[in-house]
């Protein structure tokens, strides 16, 4: 049989829709079926359109999994769930349509697992002169291992392997005859040049949607050990790293939660004894609290006594936090089941936790770490207690200010081989308002706002310091006219273009010249992610590129950069910073206009970019001496920037604006993308690393479409 015309192009929307469809399932997303792909699907007897407007499939769904997403996304009772979402997203005090899909954090750069300990589950013989994970005899022990796992890190790899399967058996499940007999390129040969230019770009966006929002494979834990036990026996020990082997039974299992984890194999979870487990949390949530909790795992409660450590509400208003510690005796329980108790005993969330707050975060991940376990065997003589240190994200808010005011980024100094760059105090959240310190290197940078009182000062030997500048009293940066420049406040003067390093990446800072020193710390996440993820296909558009800190970091991940900015002067920083890094500037380019202007003129020119980032200042003045604002303008922006985006590419809108909340900043770039007439979804919310902690919602909202 043979299709043309309307019926063909109707065959190519649905496999364009089944791209969809099999993309959005990998992704636990749910898809609808494109109206147009029913249209003409309907006149090969493939779907139809129902009387009520829904759609329906005629004869038999494409495969259960896809038709049952098809018909509850698009029947009479999503329309139900959707008002009720919207009713629930008024008490809630945020849009539930612009709800992020992705929630974990990702991995920091440098952190890698420790080893802390083994049990010895079962010997097969005697063997205390073993060596390590192994015996010298013909048999081994078996082990159980405790882990420090960082958070980011998951425990089994998150990268499935895809199973071949013969093309006309995989069409045979999905689609009836006789359409089994046909392949891509059958209905391709059918299809006019306009059919087949509209077919491929549907497949093309598609593609690169797929490819942008899965990251690099994410690190696994079994791995990591299977390569520990590897390198430590010399070769000849190894362990299997399949799922299937291995069960992580209790600690810091889920991606986004640290510290000590239990590896047992999955034979011989019965054969240990769970003695304690301890988790501790930051609670503190601004009052969001997580919904759908995990129940115990092993079918009966298990009994969590809660211990409250510290309180913190001096000058945090509502904003208070609590770290406390949740544990449990003879019950292997983890992070994510002290949740609950934690939750009814101070009525307030973990901090940072997406599922209670997906737009508020305050946290790159839910301040959870598991810091220690206690386990011991069933069959064999042994036990084995292991403790973890509190993560960098724990320390910067327990840190005790008032007794060492420059003690509390003990992960971020000079010991840090992979970044120089970072903030050492934030103002009020440490204990003193207005009064902000940043590290470039061995030198600091004070920033004092105004009629803010004098912080402590630094002691120049004891900190490592070569000199210290400040920039006293910030005012309104909108403001016309020249602003005063840093002075140096003791020691000596750092080089004109300092080299500090973040995450590998070498940046020029100058911290003499005015208030901006060429690089915004708050924003170091974001370019571990282009670092990370970018590739050589990948080209990338940056708006407000200031001296093109975005545009560097893709580069060295090896895509080629676009920036536009205002400013000539950081401009020309831009490529002096490439060659530091070793790069060759022929594959970047720098435009030097009114990003307004030239957003559309490149959508004119069909410019597209797989990543456009769109970071503006609060308030400006243009090219043409008019001044714009944020709050005002924040939808015309958002509707040219998403212009320039490829199909299937990404969106990043950013903004420091204060006193503008992030639900408020999310709907503006949603209008702004609705009004383009193109269809993205909040892939992500980015919060700022933890150095920059905050009393209420953070400053700057990262947003990525």
């Amino acid at each position: 049989m043979i299709f043309k015309g309307e019926a063909a192009l109707g065959l190519a929307i649905l496999l364009s829709d089944v791209l969809r469809a099999s993309y959005s399932f990998q992704t636990k997303r749910p898809t609808t079926v494109v109206k147009k792909s029913n249209e003409f699907a309907s006149k090969v007897g493939i779907a139809v359109s129902g009387a009520d407007g829904n759609s329906y499939t005629k004869k038999r769904t494409p495969s259960k999994k896809y038709g049952k997403k098809r018909l509850s996304s698009t029947g009479k009772n999503s329309e139900r769930g959707r008002k009720d979402n919207f009713q629930a997203s008024e008490k809630r005090g945020y849009n539930e349509s612009l709800v992020p899909t992705f929630f974990h954090c990702d991995p920091e750069v440098g952190v890698e697992p420790a080893y802390l300990g083994r049990l010895r589950i079962l010997s097969h013989q005697a063997d205390d002169n073993m060596a390590f994970g192994g015996a010298t005899s013909s048999k081994e022990s078996t082990y159980a291992y405790l882990i420090e796992k960082p958070a980011g890190w998951s425990i089994f790899t998150t990268r499935k392997k895809k199973k071949k399967k013969n093309l006309k058996n995989d069409n045979e499940n999905i689609f009836d005859d006789p359409i089994s007999d046909f392949n891509e390129g059958d209905i391709l040969e059918m299809l006019s040049s306009e059919e087949r230019e509209y077919y491929l770009s549907e497949k093309k966006e598609a593609e690169n949607k797929k490819k942008l929002l899965s990251l690099r494979e994410r690190p696994s834990l079994i791995s990591w050990l299977k390569n520990f036990v590897f390198e430590q026996t010399d070769g000849e020990t190894t362990i299997s790293a399949g799922p299937k082997n291995w069960k992580a039974l209790a600690g810091a299992v889920d991606i986004d939660d640290s510290g000590v984890v239990l590896l047992v194999p999955k034979k011989h979870v019965s054969d240990i004894l769970v003695e304690e487990v301890v988790v501790d949390a930051i609670v503190g949530n601004g009052n969001h609290l997580k919904n759908e909790l995990r129940k115990a795992s092993h079918g009966s409660e298990t009994t969590i006594n809660i211990k409250s450590l510290q309180k913190f509400d001096r000058s945090r208003r509502e904003d208070i936090l609590h770290w406390s510690s949740a544990s449990s005796f003879d019950s292997p329980i983890v992070c994510a089941q002290v949740i609950k108790p934690l939750q009814d005993k101070f009525e307030d969330g973990i901090r940072g936790d997406p599922h209670a707050s997906p737009l508020d975060r305050r946290a790159q991940r839910r301040l959870l770490h598991c810091s220690s376990i206690r386990v011991s065997s069933l069959l064999e003589d042994d036990s084995c207690e292991c403790v973890s240190t509190l993560p960098g994200d724990f320390s910067v808010l327990l840190h005790d200010y008032g007794t060492d005011p420059y003690g509390g980024r003990p992960n971020l100094n000079q010991q840090n081989k992979h970044t120089s760059a970072f903030r050492v105090m934030n103002g009020a959240p440490d204990g003193f308002p207005g009064w902000i310190v940043d590290r470039y290197d061995r030198w600091l940078f004070i920033k004092q706002d105004d009629g803010a009182e004098i912080g402590p000062l630094p002691n120049i030997i004891d900190n490592d310091l070569e000199g210290v500048y400040i920039f006293d009293g910030l005012r309104d940066r909108s403001m016309t006219g020249p602003l005063p420049k840093p002075r140096l406040l003791c020691g000596s003067p750092a080089p004109e273009n300092l080299v500090v390093r973040e995450n590998g990446i070498l940046y020029h800072v100058n911290l003499g010249d005015q208030f901006s020193t060429g690089l915004f710390l708050d924003q170091r996440p974001q370019r571990a992610w282009l670092r990370n993820n970018c590739d050589e296909s990948m080209k990338i558009l940056n708006c407000f590129a200031h001296c093109g800190g975005f545009s560097i970091a893709a580069a060295c991940a090896g895509a080629s950069t676009v920036s536009l900015d205002l400013d000539r002067k950081w401009l020309d920083r831009i490529e002096i910073q490439m060659k530091e890094n070793g790069l060759c500037f022929d594959d970047h380019d720098t435009i030097y206009g009114d990003c307004f202007d030239w957003l559309g003129r490149l959508s004119k020119r069909g410019d597209l970019f797989d990543i456009v980032i769109v970071d503006p200042p609060s308030t400006s003045v243009g090219k043409k001496k008019k001044r714009w604002s944020i709050k005002k303008d924040m939808p015309a922006l958002a509707k040219l920037a998403t212009s320039c985006v490829k199909p299937g590419g990404q969106l990043w809108t950013s903004t420091n604006c204060a006193s503008l909340n992030v639900s408020k900043f999310a709907d503006m770039c949603n209008q702004g993308i609705e009004e383009s007439g193109r269809k993205f979804t909040l892939e992500r919310v980015a919060p700022m690393p933890y150095d920059h902690p905050t009393i209420g919602q953070q400053p700057v909202k990262n947003l990525v479409w």
